[in-house]
């Protein structure tokens, strides 16, 4: 959950206030960890309530 939360935090400055490459490239990916994480932080299947087969 704090990995989720700290590429959020830490990704859409570096993506939106800067105009280098690199940091727009940095901000992308930290963006994309943050979907990622998400994802999987959503699609647990403890959480989904299914049980194991």
């Amino acid at each position: 959950m704090r990995l989720t939360f700290a590429c959020l935090i830490l990704g859409l400055p570096l993506m939106l206030l800067f105009e280098y490459p690199l940091t727009r490239i940095a901000g992308v990916l930290l963006c994309l960890g943050f979907i990622v994480s998400g994802v999987f932080l959503i699609a647990n299947p403890d959480d989904l309530g299914r049980e194991e087969e």
